[in-house]
């Protein structure tokens, strides 16, 4: 009875290890260049049109992206003599970059005084706490569990740690390090079990060899089972449970966030979660 090498024992935690999660993360800086060259060369419309495209799939950009797509957009509306539109793009800007200035070189001084009226008054508004239009923000609040799952994923307890459950994960850890442990353990020793098995001619002690051979192939098993257990306990704890809240990061992304759309006269809000 001669059994596979150690490696085909830990198969079912190869195996589990092999499903992991897929986070894409798009560059948009790409498409912020193209609308920048597109504005740089006067092409309104064609900066009109990646600008809304952009806005329309914003995940894929940070908020300092995000900020220099807005400031196009409102220089693309001014530009086409629509001061309402140009105004809510350089308010949602402001919302988050509330330090933004715009370039004197590469902009007029009609603009630099509208930009500079819209700043005084979106100032004004925060400063009196006024709801309006212009105080409808970007609002990122991070979701830990992707990425806790790939840290449980990787090793079971870390997602949980990342969470701020230090004390769950570090049992977790715990628990899977004895179970990997004891497999290598009981592994070695059932390998020599069967060594000692086969190569006995007593019959007398053939059986005893077979069922010392027997019983650590179960406690190896035991082991392994044990140890997958914690790993997908671990995993699904993970992505499941919210765990302790984080600060947000600084790319929006795989996130719960509140959308501003803004139309003449009206505003409302639209919730994404990905995960």
């Amino acid at each position: 009875m001669k059994s596979s090498n150690f490696g085909s024992g830990l198969v079912l935690l190869l195996l589990l290890t092999a499903v992991t999660p897929s986070f894409s993360q798009s560059d948009g800086a790409t498409l912020l260049e193209e609308i920048q060259n597109a504005y740089a060369q006067l092409n309104f419309r064609e900066a009109e049109i990646k600008a809304k495209a952009a806005l329309r799939d914003f995940q894929r950009f940070t908020p300092d992206q995000l900020t220099e797509v807005h400031k196009i957009l409102g220089l693309v509306y001014i530009s086409k003599n629509n001061p309402v539109d140009a105004r809510q793009q350089f308010e949602l800007a402001l919302s988050l970059n509330p330090d933004l200035e715009l370039d004197p070189l590469l902009v007029s001084p009609k603009i630099l005084e509208f930009y500079a009226k819209v700043k005084r008054s979106w100032r004004a508004k925060q400063r009196a706490d006024v709801r309006s239009d212009a105080r409808v923000r970007y609002v990122v609040v991070e979701d830990p569990r992707p990425a806790a799952a790939l840290r449980s994923m990787l090793l079971p307890g870390w997602g949980q740690i990342y969470k701020g459950e230090k004390r769950k994960g570090v049992l977790l850890t715990t628990l899977w390090g004895i179970g990997v442990a004891g497999s290598i353990i009981a592994h070695i020793e059932r390998q020599n079990a069967e060594d000692r098995y086969l190569a006995e001619i007593d019959p007398a002690k053939i059986e005893s060899r077979f069922d010392t051979f027997n019983r650590w192939h179960k406690v190896r098993n035991s082991f392994l089972v044990f140890s997958a257990g914690v790993w997908l306990f671990s995993y699904f704890d993970a992505i499941l449970r919210e765990g302790q809240a984080r600060p947000a990061a600084a790319r929006v992304q795989r996130s719960m966030m509140v959308l501003p759309s803004i139309s003449p006269g009206r505003a409302h809000l639209s919730l994404l979660v990905r995960f």
